[in-house]
């Protein structure tokens, strides 16, 4: 069941496209301002995000979409009252991945579907390193450890979400230095003091790694389950410190 966010501080005028979202087995969380809407992105896993722009402040739906696009993969659908040509172009450059009519259910949901159905290549939303607490959610950009987000570097994030895309495949060190660092002449020794940081934030025994392992004479691979399958409902709390 697809999970949408609903952010509109007027709901009745979206009583209609509900319920038409959840005849089509879509579940819906509604919320009321943008603040709300950046918590639940935080916390909850989600598949897309509807904003009622007419509703909110254009820098409230900006904030939103910038947000959204830059830290998921989620589509972010604006629903307007008019096309207004500014407005449109300002509410796309922020990040907004279509905007629609709000009056307009049934297209919006068919616009819902058609973004779904092309964001679901083939890489898992999932990864979750063997009878381990840790789940790597990619779709989010989380990492949790007991339901509890694990706080990151930027530097980590990339190498971490770049092995755990391509979980179990082992990944040359040129791969790992221009993925990470830009580019494939940076110290390798900076690619090491990175991996022995996510060992130790990951491994129970960071001196004899079993998820983050060393490949002899090619570079790094994730070791872990890749699934389809929505991560866990379970909140994520507080960052835990480094």
């Amino acid at each position: 069941m697809y999970k949408i966010l609903l952010v509109s501080p007027n709901s009745e005028p979206f009583l209609t496209l509900r319920r038409a979202l959840e005849e089509e087995s879509f579940r819906v969380v509604a919320v009321s301002s943008a603040e709300e809407a950046l918590e639940v992105f935080n916390r909850d896993f989600l598949d897309a995000v509807l904003v009622a722009k007419d509703d909110l402040s254009l820098e409230a739906c900006r904030e939103i979409c910038e947000v959204v696009s830059t830290h998921s993969r989620l589509p972010v659908l604006v629903l307007v009252d008019h096309d207004e040509e500014a407005t449109v172009v300002e509410i796309l450059a922020a990040g907004a991945d279509d905007v629609v009519e709000k009056t307009r259910t049934a297209e919006i949901v068919a616009r819902l579907k058609k973004w779904l159905v092309r964001l679901n290549v083939p890489q898992p939303r999932v990864v979750r390193l063997p009878e381990s607490n840790v789940e790597i959610d990619l779709t989010r950009r989380l990492v949790l450890r007991d339901g509890r987000r694990l706080q990151l570097s930027p530097t980590e994030e990339r190498l971490l979400f770049y092995l755990a895309e391509n979980v179990n495949v082992p990944l040359a060190h040129d791969q790992l230095l221009e993925h990470v660092w830009g580019h494939r002449d940076a110290q390798r020794q900076n690619l090491k003091l990175y991996v022995l940081y996510l060992r130790r934030k990951l491994e129970p025994d960071p001196d004899n790694p079993i998820y983050l392992r060393n490949i002899r004479r090619v570079g790094y691979a994730l070791i872990g389950e890749a699934e389809e399958t929505e991560a866990s409902d379970e909140p994520a709390t507080e960052p835990q410190t480094p």
